[in-house]
């Protein structure tokens, strides 16, 4: 029998779906702080993904989950971790699991996880059991096959394991969640059988486990180092500030370009203007300054008599009749300019 505990509306695939709350696909409405209506060893497969935070006695669900299943069944667990700023204070998470939480389930000091997974740790040993007082014996045996951590997006890329193990086990807000495999054992196991298992056992995982690896792998990283999520209402109030001031800038300075375009324009129309009747006040000025000199020459040349009593009497000796033949010469086409004019 496989069984998801706490399945809320998703149920995982062939499996009998309890949750305390009749959620479409439920199989059996059930509290599943209260003891499971179920066989002992008749269970193989469990899922619990983001259940058991919501266990009133943790310890308690956990006996009850290692009565009802079989030798060598395999738990999937699902759950927030520990060291994040909102899960402390979450009133609603009654439970907190970190890596250490393992070793409460088994009084078995074997172990095939990595001690980098535990490094910081008062006890070295693998194994803190729960003793039953009463009979002195260890009250269940959970042995840990596989765990994996999933990070917040700063995290994603640039540290190794070892790396990261020393962050999210001495910082806050380093890991989000957390995923464990345990393995159920009622009878003797020796090492080499626990690494057979983890070697040749397919773990099967809820798809959003895995829609979040694959997103996680592919992400381009661009977040700060620490958790933004209590941040974003101020962080949306920030961004839109931001875009209205950036907005509003464009707008001036599209207003500027084309003001500084209208004003070139018209400076440069005023400038073509303005050389155009400069040529045409210099071509009057130079045929008013012609005109006057035209007609002073032709005032000389006219008037030979007048000029005669100022040049002097030696040019008046040599050539009078040329100066005479040149002013009857020059006076007809003179007057015709004048009469023009």
């Amino acid at each position: 029998m496989r069984i998801d505990l706490g399945c809320g509306a998703h149920k995982f695939h062939d499996s009998y779906g309890i949750d305390r709350i009749a959620y479409p696909g439920v199989d059996l409405v059930h509290d599943f702080n209260e003891r499971l209506p179920m066989k002992d060893h008749s269970v193989s497969f469990v899922m619990a993904s983001h259940s058991l935070e919501y266990a009133d006695n943790l310890m308690k669900v956990m006996k009850e989950l290692y009565r009802v299943c079989r030798h060598k069944a395999i738990i999937c667990m699902v759950v927030p971790y520990a060291h994040v700023s909102t899960h402390m204070v979450n009133p609603q998470f009654k439970q907190l699991f970190n890596e250490h939480s393992p070793r409460y389930w088994t009084a078995s000091p074997d172990s095939i996880m990595s001690q980098d997974e535990y490094i910081i740790s008062q006890n070295m040993s693998w194994c803190e059991p729960v003793i039953d007082v009463e009979n002195e014996q260890p009250v269940i045996d959970f042995r840990l096959m596989r765990m994996e951590f999933f990070y917040f997006p700063a995290y994603n890329s640039g540290f190794d394991l070892q790396e990261l193990s020393l962050l999210r086990q001495s910082q806050l807000n380093v890991a989000n969640q957390m995923m464990m495999h345990l393995l159920v054992v009622k009878q003797p196991i020796t090492v080499a059988e626990l690494q057979q298992i983890k070697d040749s056992e397919k773990f099967e995982e809820p798809d959003e486990i895995t829609e979040l690896r694959e997103s996680s792998e592919v992400k381009d990283n661009k977040e700060q180092l620490f958790y933004q999520d209590h941040m974003q209402p101020i962080i949306r109030d920030q961004r839109k500030k931001s875009d209205a001031k950036k907005s509003a800038a464009k707008k001036t300075n599209t207003k500027k370009t084309g003001s500084k375009k209208t004003d070139n324009t018209n400076t440069d129309s005023k400038k073509t203007e303005s050389k155009k009747p400069a040529t045409k006040k210099t071509s009057r000025k130079k045929t008013i300054v012609k005109k006057p000199e035209a007609k002073s020459t032709v005032q000389s040349k006219t008037m030979p008599s007048k000029q005669q009593l100022t040049l002097p009497s030696k040019m008046n000796a040599k050539k009078p009749a040329e100066s005479s033949q040149k002013v009857q010469s020059d006076s007809s086409p003179i007057e015709n300019n004048t009469r023009s004019d």
